[in-house]
């Protein structure tokens, strides 16, 4: 599209994250230098904070690069909302324990043993969870405990807590009083200065192949007035600004585009009354997400949707309805006003018990194309019936066991061939540690049941 016109070679405002596009502001740069210090002094608890937007995502990923050569054992929770047993089983598979577990101490024990060992070999352990601010304080509890297992004069694993401003109150609530003392290292994110955000802009459009002046330094004024120096909003007008600049075949963009994409994009939030009417119904399921996140966010949910889901590795067109949960909460973080985001997640769930979104959403089950047969991806198919069996048997991480073992045997999601699907039932028994359940399990699956 505008890529050719103005002679990049790649799109430089994506807002999904891209390594090769990574931008730090001396912001970014001091928290990366704070953390790496904290994580290489074994200082324990660290915790970064920042709005929506802010680059917490981006600055993650650039520590966990950072600390390849490190000798640092790394895991990552993006989603913390599990229950306590399932969030143990989550990070014992992320830190590659080949072990499940249905019970805390049975688990402790072998976590211990894991750190002592990775001690022993003179390696770091590195736990980090990504949207903090959704921890209960149950589970902000059992973290902290996790933190007790140490050695003497030294700390055994580092927890790096990484969420909203939220987050900040979450800790301050006096039930938290102890894992709050236990933070050595704490940093919060601001958005970019007006320099900043020139410098941005300008480096990543060289990434992308040109060193021209795409954008002039009264359009740039302008993005940083709108965005106030938030990176993701800087990426979602920049972005638009390109389409409207190609449509317009104008050879720079003017703050008059910026104005007019901004007058599109930005829009009051508050419903006023209309706030306690029941969701409209829509019988497709992007048209469901769309009309409701645009309620909170204006027309730049379609572009938000795309990249989330992009992001989950899905397609619109046959992304499953199994996944609808973990999109209704990666957008929610896209909505500032934390009433709103409230509103929207409670909309979406009300929407899904009201509603029979199975037969309306968009997408042509891989089973009813004229092709190979193929594990399809729709709901009320094998996939679906699957995880729905499993997760009665293991909870909210079936759909991580089905992904970790198709891939043990070679296949994607998307193309694994249904005489396959056997060897998976049976690979997936072996995760459930109750017999009479693991047996249910296969039996139920031979015979088609959810």
């Amino acid at each position: 599209m505008y890529t050719s016109y103005y002679n990049l070679i790649d799109k430089p405002f994506r807002l999904t994250a891209d390594p090769k596009f990574m931008w730090l502001g001396k912001k970014h740069q001091e928290a990366l230098a704070i953390l790496k210090y904290g994580i290489l002094e074994n200082k324990g608890f660290l915790v970064i904070t920042g709005d929506v937007g802010t680059g917490k995502t981006t600055l993650i990923q650039t520590l966990g690069d950072s600390l390849k050569d490190s000798n640092t054992i790394i895991a990552i929770v993006r989603d913390p909302g599990l229950e306590t047993l399932d969030f143990f089983n989550f990070i014992s598979r992320a830190f590659e324990i080949n072990k499940r577990f249905n019970s805390k101490g049975i688990f402790l024990n072998h976590f211990t043993q894991f750190l002592k060992t990775a001690y022993m070999n003179k390696q770091k352990v590195l736990l980090i969870i990504d949207e903090a601010q959704r921890l209960t304080p149950d589970l902000l509890e059992e973290i902290r405990h996790l933190s007790n297992i140490e050695k003497p004069h030294t700390k055994l694993i580092n927890i790096f807590l990484v969420g909203q401003n939220e987050f900040n109150d979450l800790l301050q609530d006096p039930k938290n009083r102890a894992i709050r003392q236990r933070v050595a290292v704490s940093y919060h994110i601001n958005p970019l200065t007006a320099e900043e955000t020139d410098e941005y802009i300008r480096y990543r459009l060289k990434v992308a192949g040109t060193k021209k002046t795409i954008f002039r330094p009264d359009a740039i004024d302008k993005i940083f007035l709108y965005s106030k120096g938030y990176p993701r909003m800087i990426n979602i007008i920049c972005d638009l600004a390109l389409v409207t600049g190609y449509g317009a075949e104008a050879e720079t963009i003017s703050p008059e585009i910026i104005k007019e994409c901004t007058e599109n994009l930005i829009i009051p939030i508050g419903l006023g009354k209309e706030e306690n009417k029941e969701p409209e119904r829509v019988d497709n399921l992007y048209e469901v997400i769309r009309a409701n996140l645009a309620k909170r966010v204006g027309p730049i949910a379609e572009l938000l949707i795309n990249d989330q889901i992009s992001a989950m590795g899905e397609d619109i067109n046959t992304i499953t309805l199994t996944r609808t949960d973990e999109l209704i909460d990666r957008l929610s973080t896209e909505i500032d006003d934390k009433t709103q985001r409230n509103k929207f997640i409670q909309d979406m769930r009300k929407l899904k018990k009201s509603y029979n979104l199975e037969s309306k959403a968009g997408y042509t089950p891989a089973s009813k194309k004229d092709i190979t047969p193929t594990l399809p991806t729709g709901n009320g198919d094998f996939y679906a019936a699957l995880r729905a069996n499993l997760a009665k048997r293991v909870g909210p991480i079936a759909e991580l066991l089905i992904n970790d073992q198709i891939s043990a045997m070679g296949e994607d999601m998307k193309t694994i061939p249904l005489t396959r699907t056997d060897e998976l039932i049976n690979r997936l028994s072996t995760e459930i540690d109750d017999k009479t359940q693991r047996n249910k399990f296969i039996q139920d699956m031979r015979k088609g049941k959810v």
